[in-house]
């Protein structure tokens, strides 16, 4: 999951506490609320007026707007992470303790539980990866994987430089040719 997914998962669940989210959405969604919070105070930097009197209304800001509408989401998606670790969400509640914050950052970083808990299945695959990773109780796992040739792409490399056969060719221009007539002239 990239930044502008996670931001996109985010907030289209803006208050779902139930379920999970990977460690990949939450810490995408973090760096992108970091960021667009920078731009937002070097936003009200640049716009302040220092012989203004100051409003004292929080959406005259960039940066007290952003917090206002991602207050909600930000703590539904760790709510949600908080479950994908194996975890109440009300953990949270630590970050009103001293320090307290530090079990809770601690407790977003430790990888999720494998296949399902308490909150649910895991969002994307059995091992509660993004990229849909299995786990370990999955019967179709490989333990054993093929070890491949590091050296084949070389080989294909060699295989493309040296001269090709008249016939070749002509099997690469009648496919191009196929392919043309199918994809542009949409012709069979």
């Amino acid at each position: 999951m990239g930044p502008f997914k996670a931001l996109d998962s985010v907030f289209s669940q803006y208050a779902t506490f139930k379920g999970r989210a990977p460690r990949s959405e939450y810490w995408w969604y973090v760096l992108m609320h970091l960021l667009i919070l920078i731009c937002a105070i070097i936003g009200d930097l640049y716009l302040l007026d220092p012989y203004a009197t100051p409003s004292l209304n929080p959406f005259a800001y960039f940066t007290g707007f952003w917090l206002i509408v991602t207050f909600i989401p930000g703590l539904a998606v760790t709510v949600r992470r908080l479950h994908d670790a194996g975890y109440s969400g009300l953990w949270y509640l630590l970050n009103f303790v001293p320090f307290g914050w530090i079990v809770v950052l601690i407790m977003t970083i430790i990888p999720s539980e494998p296949g399902a808990n308490a909150y649910g299945q895991p969002p994307f695959g059995g091992g509660g990866s993004t990229y849909g990773s299995r786990g370990l109780d999955d019967p179709h796992m490989v333990l054993n994987p093929v070890k491949s040739d590091p050296y084949a792409p070389y080989a294909a490399l060699e295989r493309a430089r040296q001269p090709k056969s008249p016939e070749m060719i002509e099997a690469q221009r009648q496919e191009v040719s196929d392919y043309f007539r199918q994809r542009v002239l949409k012709k069979t």
